[in-house]
């Protein structure tokens, strides 16, 4: 089902397979960017640090981004089926 722009921000918000897919794709860069990054580099700081852009990004980042999109798609599809 394609779905006409019903905003700006319908572009990047309307969930279809490949962008779920592409969400969990990002998602596993973003922990293994985090592990090698933090692995490379741990010896360089004290111990306790963290490596924190790509741990922020699995973490909060993609999750969040994910469930506003399912959300928005969710809305868009129940707003159009009360309208028939």
């Amino acid at each position: 089902m394609t779905a006409a722009p019903e905003s700006a921000w319908h572009r990047y918000l309307w969930l279809t397979p490949r962008r779920v897919g592409l969400v969990a794709l990002v998602w596993v860069l973003a922990v293994v960017a985090h592990n090698v990054v933090y692995g490379l580099l741990r010896g360089l700081f004290e111990p306790g640090w963290d490596e924190p852009v790509f741990f922020v990004a699995a973490t909060i980042l993609v999750p969040g981004y994910f469930l506003v999109s399912a959300l928005y798609t969710v809305a868009t599809l129940l707003r159009r089926r009360a309208q028939r």
